[in-house]
């Protein structure tokens, strides 16, 4: 049986649908109808969970979506397709309130559209279709036909004739979009999602680390933004992910309005990050994360009708910036310090109690409720200039000595230097030879001239033996060793194939430069 429904009750011109078009992709126009099955849920005051199913067809090209969240009075047929009509007044905390949002969500994935509904038992059930065709002209009448029975408080959409064409990647990818957008639903039983048979499960971004005073702070206060009547509660956690990030990576800013996901990993400059707050992104602030919770009436929060994004001139969003800014600043900051030790400092800290605190609804959060910055650990380069300055003035001839250590421990970094053992080896060897050399004709009791030097220097196992009569002349172990890794470097520059040198080799053979640069001239090098 076929009626027609007017609805042409003030509403716009369909210019509002055929505009969006472009704007939408699968992610977006999805979580749209799943919205509205949430807000039906609430609407109908039903206290069990509700079930949507999806089945994407990647063969004919289909999108399927059946809920059991309440179904759609004839009288009320027009909701389905009028931009402007709601059941929501605005005020209450739910996720579907824009006048727009399905109907615009099911015109944006496909050329042909169909809407089955029943309400209840008493009920009966309905289609109407409508294609781009109906798009072109302006009036709103809609057929409408009843149908054999549905389910009671079902509502079925099948799209065909897709704008887009839709892969099994674009399917996973909407699989994990759900997850994450829906969580906090899913895991309180709101509801039950499935796609092309896979169960939807939440996903949160709650892998925190916990080092000691930089455990993860989260700070809720409830405010009036100017002009309204009802508070927002607003929540703010931050702190350092044990999840390894990159500068195009997962971490950032996140944002909940209503429990629903809205903001992901955002790095925007209106979150703080730009010169002057934060800093723009870098891959040091890459284990940052900032996650922002807005509860409060529907109309009164800065999302976006499309649920993609923060309305950055809405006075919520004003109201929130300096708290938000402040915590992407420590946090990031936080994440700066530790990554370079991430695998002491970050990593192992995987378990802990995030530490919560309430602010007044007139106070911001500040830089002191936040975890303490640790200073900066000096470079081994720093420190072993800094500890042996003094002695470099009063010896300038230990300077060589010291920052060839330091040019050893740089060298040590560049592992893309395919000769990185060999050209330690020599640096080290070289560095003993000379450090012998000013040794014997500056630190003994009776300092070798010149020719003394000439001479001896002729056989280095004889310049050897000669520094061990004062310098530790007990160890013979350690002198052994100076003579292996001496001969080491003649069988680099003369034999004529080249010797292995192994990491292993070239840590050793620092170790006793240092312990003799040490004993020879009181230089310091901590950590080798």
């Amino acid at each position: 049986m076929k009626s027609e429904h007017d609805i042409i009750d003030a509403t716009p011109s369909k210019r509002i649908y055929r505009s969006i078009i472009a704007d939408y992709g699968l992610n977006t126009a999805i979580s749209e109808l799943i919205d509205n099955v949430i807000d039906s849920r609430k609407r109908r005051k039903f206290k069990r969970k509700i079930k949507v199913i999806i089945q994407i067809g990647t063969d004919d090209q289909t999108i399927l979506i059946r809920d059991d969240a309440g179904g759609i009075r004839e009288e009320d047929l027009s909701k389905l397709i009028s931009p402007g009509q709601s059941h929501s007044d605005g005020e209450s905390p739910s996720i579907g309130i824009f006048g727009v949002g399905s109907k615009r969500a099911a015109v944006a994935l496909a050329r042909d559209i169909r809407i089955s509904t029943r309400y209840s038992t008493e009920d009966t059930s309905f289609s109407v279709e409508y294609d781009d065709e109906w798009l072109k002209v302006e009036t709103w009448l809609l057929p409408c036909y009843k149908i054999p029975d549905l389910a009671p408080n079902t509502t079925e959409i099948l799209l065909s004739r897709l704008r887009l064409h839709i892969s099994e990647e674009d399917c996973s990818k909407l699989h994990e979009h759900l997850c994450y957008t829906y969580a906090h639903f899913i895991k309180d039983e709101v509801i039950e999602i499935t796609l092309n048979g896979a169960t939807v499960n939440p996903l949160f971004f709650d892998k925190w680390a916990y080092p000691i005073g930089a455990e993860p702070r989260e700070f809720t206060r409830r405010f009036k933004p100017e002009g309204h009547d009802l508070r927002i509660l607003f929540k703010i956690t931050s702190g350092v992910t044990y999840e390894q990030g990159s500068v195009g990576g997962n971490y950032g800013v996140y944002i909940y309005c209503n429990e629903r996901l809205i903001v992901s990993a955002s790095k925007a400059p209106e979150y703080g990050f730009q010169t002057g707050v934060a800093g723009v992104p870098h891959p040091r602030m890459s284990n940052a994360r900032i996650i922002v919770e807005l509860t409060g009436g529907a109309a009164r929060l800065p999302w976006n009708s499309s649920k993609t994004g923060l309305n950055y001139n809405h006075e919520v969003f004003k109201a929130i910036r300096e708290d938000i800014h402040t915590a992407v600043k420590n946090a990031t900051a936080l994440s700066k310090r530790l990554q370079p030790d991430f695998e002491t400092s970050v990593e192992p800290y995987k378990a802990g109690t995030v530490i919560c605190s309430n602010l007044r609804d007139d106070e911001h959060l500040k830089p002191s409720k936040l975890p303490e910055i640790p200073k900066a650990r000096k470079t081994i380069q720093v420190t072993i200039s800094e500890l042996n300055k003094k002695v470099g003035i009063e010896k300038p001839w230990t300077v060589g000595a010291y920052e060839s250590v330091i040019a050893v421990e740089t060298i040590k970094k560049q592992h893309n230097l395919k000769q990185r053992n060999r050209i330690l080896l020599i640096i080290l060897d070289s560095t003993l030879e000379i450090a012998f050399k000013d040794y014997l004709a500056h630190e003994v009791t009776q300092p070798m001239g010149q020719g003394q030097l000439t001479a001896l220097f002729n056989n280095r196992i004889d310049v050897n033996s000669r520094v061990k009569q004062t310098v530790l002349p007990n160890d013979d172990i350690l002198w052994s060793k100076v003579d292996y890794f001496y001969k080491m470097r003649c069988e680099l520059v003369h034999k004529r194939v080249t010797v292995g040198i192994s990491d292993q080799d070239i840590d050793e053979y620092e170790k006793l430069t240092t312990k003799l640069l040490t004993e020879m001239y009181g230089l310091n090098f901590p950590g080798i």
